[in-house]
Order: C-alpha cells, then structure tokens, then sequence
C-alpha cells in the first residue's frame, strides 16, 4: 500500500514538473531522500548477508571462488565466530562459490575491512559507495540526455523512481556501481576517448557482467580496429582483476555457480513459467534443464539481431541496449526487481516507458516472501506480466490508446 502511494506520487511530481525551478528541487528531494536511508537496514533483500560474508572472508586471505561458506564451516578454524554465529545461519546461499566478480568483491572487502564483526556498520559503509555511485550516475544523467537530444527532465524516472530508491540505496545491490562505469565510460566515448571507455567498460563487467551483453553494440561506433583493441583491454584487465582472486584455479567452481543460477534458480520469470506449466502437462516434470537453454538462444538470437540494426545503422545505443536487456529479463528463470535498473535507465534515452510501470509491477513479486514456508506467488506474477504485455503494446501501437501518450507527453 505505501509503495503504491508513492508510486503515484511519483508519476503526479513527474507530470506536475514543467520549469527548471520545479526540476531542480526534485532533483534535491531524490537525492535527500537517499542520504535519509544512510542508516537504514536493508529489509528486502537478505543478500546483505553473502556480501558481508564474501568481505570477510576475502579480508582473510580466502579466495571467495575457493569455497562454498558450507565447506568453510566444516573447516571451522578460518571462519571468525561472528561470522560462524551471526552471519551463516542467514545465508541463503550456503552450498554455492560466490558469483560475483572482482571489483564487487573489492567493494565487499572494502565495507568489512574496518568492521568485520558488525555487519550494521559494514552496511552504512557500503551505502556510502552507493551514494558515491547514485550522485554521479544523476550528474551523467542531467549532462547525457541533453547532449544525446533527449528531455533533461526525463532524469526525474530515474531520480525519483521509489524502486530505484529502496533497491540500491536502501538495499545496497552492486549493479548501480555498475550502471556508473558504464555511463561515464560512455561520455568518455562521446567525447573519443575510447581508451578510457575500453576501461570503466572493463570495471562494469568486474562489478557485474551483465553489462557484457551491450560490447557488440560498439563495433560501429569504434570501426573494427579499435573495437578489437578495446575487447583485447577489455579482456586484459579483467583477466588480471580474476586472476587476483585466484579466478584460474578455481575456474570450474564459478563456472558451476554461474550454471546454478541460469539452470536451477527460479523467480518472476514470464516464459519460462509458461513453459514450464506447459512441460508439466505434457511431460509430468520440470524441464528446467532444457527450457533454461532454449530460452538463452532465443535471446541470443535477439541480441544477434539488435547488433546487427546497431551496426547498419550507428544511432540510438541506447534504446537497443534497452532491447536488448528486455529480452534478456523476459527470457530469464529469474527477475529480481533490482535487475530492471539498467534497462529503466536505458529507457530515459527512449520514448519508451513500459520499464516505469514495470518498476512498479514488479515489486510485488515480494509479496511470495510473506508465505512461511516461502511459496511464490504465481497468480501475482501473471497478472505483473499480462500488464505489461499490455503496456508494452500500447506502446508499440499495436493496441491504441491515445491516452496513454499524452500522459507521458512531457518526456520524449
């Protein structure tokens, strides 16, 4: 109900701003409101727990790839006791090597180094960086949609937006460190410094590799020569980020967590629950093992196909990078509602708003984790996904709706 009032007070601010006076001022009440949570404990995601627990374990000379937080316990003598006693019971990932990449794994260490029995403080130590992260990617904004044609105002859906709020700021996920590598990486470019792109592209992908996805939409804008030189920087650099970790002794260990998550995790996924129910109907069981894989090469086939409309035609990087994460979540067996940032973002470049109103869909997905035992709500989920189906061809005119667009009339 709360996150519904503030949602539509959002839209209204968005609507009801038409002078720079106005646009400036919220611009300070998104930013104040995410210094306000500088002491808040993340309440909707317990994966504060791993990071914490990746932190320490790091700051211990321990490789996070080298060992399940499992196999650790059964060590006994490496574990501190606080993390034995407060922090273990409340993993949710117990028997996986960690998955995330080395700059993440830097933050993690950075925010435990200082307090490695008091998981509160670490927590105020990593909003910290993701204020740092949050001001700067406000600031790329308001200086990239101008000098990219586009409505600065249009900053206020990312500015404003309760999701992004409670996610990053308040629930401390790493990929808005990310989403700011990338951006400043690519006014760098726009600016033809493609050697300084090559490498905050190159920290994207070490704190999150998702990001990885949108390299090939580059080929154009960089010509052949340059584009084979920065994947060869882009790969130098994060080989020698993992190989810091121990990445190559232990590559069969991330590899097989990486499997875990894409072949076993299941969450707010659209097709695939579809097809899943469709498995169960004709062949009695979850086909999880063979959906997961199909569903992967339809995106790729239409990842394939947004590179190849970047490359014959060098404009709009952004709304394909928009494509091209919207595929990827859409065929996905898991949607966080923290993974829709980068896509929300690139959509400020677009006359496209349908990640606005999934920001808003989404969230409550969290409504499964009120059952005891934890049971996902399939119903919830349908109805998030028919919405956006709707929306979705509202907006690329296949169902009419004039009234829609003129909601959104002040952006693009």
């Amino acid at each position: 109900m709360l996150y519904t009032v503030t949602f539509s007070l959002f839209l209204l601010i968005f609507k009801r701003v038409n002078n720079h006076h106005d646009f400036i001022f919220f611009i300070g009440v998104g930013l104040v409101s995410r210094f306000g949570l500088l002491l808040a404990w993340p309440g909707l995601s317990d994966d504060l727990y791993r990071f914490f627990w990746d932190g320490v374990i790091a700051n211990q000379g321990v490789s996070p790839y080298a060992y399940t937080p499992s196999e650790l316990m059964e060590q006994g003598a490496v574990v501190p006791t606080y993390l034995a006693e407060t922090i273990y019971p409340y993993l949710n990932s117990k028997e996986y090597f960690s998955v995330y990449p080395p700059l993440a794994q830097l933050f993690y260490r950075s925010a435990t180094f200082f307090t490695p029995d008091d998981i509160y403080q670490s927590a105020i130590l990593m909003r910290i960086f993701i204020l740092a992260a949050e001001s700067g990617i406000i600031y790329l904004l308001l200086k990239l949609l101008p000098a990219l044609k586009h409505p600065q105002k249009n900053a206020l859906w990312y500015v404003l937006n309760p999701l992004v709020i409670l996610e990053f700021t308040g629930n401390l996920h790493a990929e808005v460190i990310m989403l700011g590598f990338f951006l400043y990486g690519f006014w760098w470019l726009m600016k033809g410094r493609w050697l300084l792109f090559s490498a905050l592209f190159a920290a994207g992908i070490l704190t999150k590799l998702t990001i990885i996805l949108l390299l090939p939409l580059f080929l154009k804008r960089l010509g052949i020569r340059r584009f084979v030189a920065s994947t060869l920087i882009i790969i130098g650099l994060s080989a020698l980020a993992y190989g810091s970790l121990g990445i190559f002794e232990y590559t069969g260990n991330y590899i097989k967590s990486v499997r875990l998550f894409v072949q076993t995790f299941e969450f707010n996924a659209s097709f695939y629950y579809f097809f899943r129910w469709m498995g169960f109907k004709i062949f009695g069981y979850n086909m999880i093992y063979w959906i997961g894989p199909v569903l992967a090469l339809a995106a790729g086939m239409g990842y394939g196909f947004m590179y190849i409309l970047q490359y014959l035609n060098d404009k709009g990087i952004m709304v394909r990078a928009l494509f091209i994460f919207t595929i990827m979540l859409l065929s996905s067996t898991t949607v966080h509602p923290w993974y829709l940032l980068l896509p929300l973002t690139f959509g400020l470049f677009s006359p496209y708003r349908y990640m606005v109103i999934w920001s808003f869909l989404i969230t409550f997905s969290y409504l499964s984790y009120s059952s005891s035992p934890y049971q996902e709500w399939i119903w919830i989920v349908f109805i998030e996904y028919l919405l956006l189906g709707l929306v979705m061809l509202i907006e690329f005119k296949i169902i009419p709706w004039k009234k829609y667009f003129v909601f959104f009339e002040n952006g693009d």
